[in-house]
């Protein structure tokens, strides 16, 4: 008999009455499974569908060399920042400003975006099996600009929801005036409510010290300019 959905299961009792050959074939390592298990509230079919659909998935588009890459990833419009917060979790940083300033291909951009994550993001928390700790944060800089980069976000939230679930804990947006709020707010429609939920403001440096929980002056070059510039209230 097929299991379905158990609400008053939690994923990893449920895990261990799955039979994972059956239901996640190649399954990469338990708290992989465990991430997909939550995505579909334990609903085991579901999650199963989902699992082996991300396993296809990773079979056409992964591993991404670095010559594929490299020139895109040079204008920096997204890295990681050297130091993680306190738990241990990698931080990615987005300048959208860099969006508008140079001419881009949104495909080219999701294939650096993924080859960051696969060969910098992920590997940073390989030395813990704490599921928790297996997330990372995301800082977005919206300095300067007059629209989000849409398209972009569009089809990097569908990968991400599709194969990264539950792997996004805090995404930080700053410097954000109310009015730029309502125009973000409005533009995350297509974002599901979990992932909205997620999702921080940002405009003085206790608040960003607060979400990011790193010391400040780890945070980078591009995040001190802005404070430089007064952009972001000490």
């Amino acid at each position: 008999m097929t299991p379905t959905i158990a609400p008053l299961t939690n994923s990893s009792d449920l895990l261990a009455t799955i039979d994972r050959d059956r239901f996640f074939p190649n399954g990469r390592d338990s708290n992989d499974i465990l991430r997909f298990l939550k995505a579909r509230n334990n609903d085991v079919q579901a999650a199963s569908t989902m699992y082996k659909a991300h396993i296809e998935w990773r079979k056409q588009t992964l591993p991404i060399p670095y010559e594929d890459v490299k020139e895109t990833l040079a204008s920096q419009k997204f890295y990681v920042l050297p130091n993680t917060d306190k738990d241990g979790r990698p931080i990615l940083y987005y300048n959208f400003r860099k969006f508008m300033e140079h001419s881009y291909i949104v495909e080219d951009e999701i294939k650096a975006l993924l080859y960051v994550l696969e060969e910098q993001v992920i590997p940073m928390m390989n030395n813990t099996s704490n599921i928790d700790a297996q997330k990372w944060k995301v800082i977005i800089d919206v300095s300067g600009i007059r629209s989000p980069p849409l398209s972009f976000l569009k089809q990097l939230n569908e990968i991400m929801e599709a194969n990264y679930p539950e792997r996004l804990d805090t995404t930080v947006m700053l410097p954000v005036p109310h009015w730029l709020q309502t125009i973000i707010k409005g533009c995350m429609a297509f974002v599901d409510e979990e992932t909205r939920s997620k999702f921080v403001f940002c405009n003085d440096l206790a608040a960003l010290e607060k979400y990011a929980t790193i010391p400040l002056d780890q945070l980078g070059p591009d995040l001190r300019d802005l404070v430089d510039k007064g952009q972001l209230a000490k």
